[in-house]
């Protein structure tokens, strides 16, 4: 988007309709003439004053070689007015001959953009206060982290039409440098978000604009939801996004954890360190806009997570078979498949050898073979988050036909020892018609 300021700027002749041109171009060589001042800078002249210039006819090739007897011709444009003269012209001659590298003055007659012609190249020169009008073009949105701006130009229009770039004659100024500042060069130099107003001088004269220091918006946080175990480590990062889209990394951000007792976040790294079981909601904060982003915790003991009951088999049992045995377990947050058990089965006769599972899915094939003993079975849940707590279950055997009275009354009893977390929870089962075993 370019900012436009009209300014009063007394400026020269031109054409009718408006016409760009180069900038002054002294001490540039185009084609095969180059124009030096005498002294100074060469591309301005006040009005109503004069100044000596040399015309040299340079060969081609490289490097030129300066042809000291060339005859070069001098002459200046008629329309809409002369704004320079030669001194060495009379009033009747608009052109007039000069052997190369002779010096010439030069004469500022009015004020505008000014021309004239040592055949066959065209030069410039700003004659006295040569603007009526003055663009300060540019973006109009900057970030905060931008390094100094030197796009921004003064774009200069004479009362005649004419206009050209003027950057070079242009000097700059923020109405809010603790916003923007403007540097020894020229440039913006953004320092905090804000806007300002950008002002250029060209010739005594001024135009402005308004410019927005964009800073961050918003904070993206990655990885979103992650997972760690306990004691492991897990490196976020935060991008701090503009309201344009720009994004950036350089911006630090400070780091906290909603709950350092599942997880802690190193302040200024954004490195996380599982704690325990569970998850917290991690934040990034750059200059006071915040983002942030869950972490789950898993691998240790999942708190409250064991197995109330098993279905599969009925007690006591008094037929030998395979029962397939399927774990029930309480309900935690967060609870995520898949769902494993690990099995620990051990026979009081010792008819068949103790035996182990590790965590698996699905149901436990339990064999049963003829008999008057008791199984015992330890089962410990497992899920994404962590692994549960044991629970025992004992099942009376009794195939010898004993009585399985008020064995169904009493099935389903529930006896503790100690806390859920930490130590077995035992299910007692009574049957074969005899005290709880």
């Amino acid at each position: 988007m370019k900012l436009r300021v009209l300014l009063l700027l007394c400026v020269a002749a031109c054409n009718s309709a408006p016409e760009r041109t180069t900038q002054p171009i002294f001490d540039a060589m185009y084609n095969t003439v180059r124009i030096e001042p005498v002294s100074g800078k060469g591309d301005w002249l006040a009005k109503n004053s004069c100044g000596g210039y040399y015309a040299k006819a340079m060969s081609g090739g490289f490097p030129p070689v300066w042809e000291t007897e060339a005859q070069l011709d001098w002459s200046t444009p008629t329309y809409p007015a002369q704004l320079v003269s030669f001194d060495q012209l009379s009033p009747t001659k608009s052109t007039t001959t000069h052997r190369s590298g002779d010096a010439v003055n030069i004469c500022a007659t009015g004020d505008g953009f000014a021309e004239f012609t040592v055949y066959p190249t065209t030069f410039y020169v700003d004659v006295g206060n040569a603007a009526a009008a003055v663009s300060i073009n540019g973006p109009a949105s900057i970030h905060d982290i931008d390094p100094p701006h030197t796009d921004y130009t003064a774009w200069v229009t004479d009362p005649y039409g004419k206009s050209g770039d003027r950057t070079s004659k242009a000097t700059w100024a923020s109405s809010a440098p603790a916003v923007a500042s403007i540097d020894a060069n020229g440039a913006v130099v953004p320092h905090a978000k804000g806007t300002f107003t950008l002002t250029g001088t060209v010739y005594t004269k001024s135009g402005s604009g308004t410019v927005t220091v964009l800073g961050v918006s918003s904070v993206a946080v990655s990885p979103q939801g992650g997972s760690v175990s306990e004691t492991k480590t897990l490196q976020l990062s935060a991008v701090g996004k503009y309201a344009d889209g720009y994004q950036t990394t350089a911006k630090p951000a400070s780091w906290s954890s909603a709950d350092p007792s599942i997880a802690t976040v190193n302040a200024s790294t954004g490195l996380v360190t599982g704690v325990h079981y569970g998850t917290t909601t991690i934040t990034a904060t750059i200059e006071g806009i915040s983002g942030s982003t869950t972490v789950n915790v898993t691998g240790g003991q999942v708190s409250g997570y064991y197995v109330t009951g098993l279905s599969g088999a009925s007690t006591p049992i008094t037929s030998p078979a395979t029962y397939y045995l399927t774990a029930t377990t309480t309900t935690v947050s967060p609870m995520q498949g898949p769902y494993k058990y690990k099995w620990e089965v051990s026979y009081s006769n010792g008819i068949l050898p103790d035996q182990v599972v590790n965590f698996k899915e699905g149901s436990y094939a339990m064999r049963v073979p003829a008999g008057n003993y008791t199984i015992t079975v330890t089962v410990t849940p497992q899920q994404y988050y962590g692994t549960g707590y044991p629970t025992t279950f004992r099942y009376p055997v009794c195939t010898g036909g004993a009585s399985a009275m008020a064995a169904s009354r009493l099935d389903g009893r529930l006896t503790t020892r100690g806390s859920k977390n930490g130590s077995v929870i035992q299910k007692v089962i009574f049957g074969c018609g005899k005290e709880p075993v």
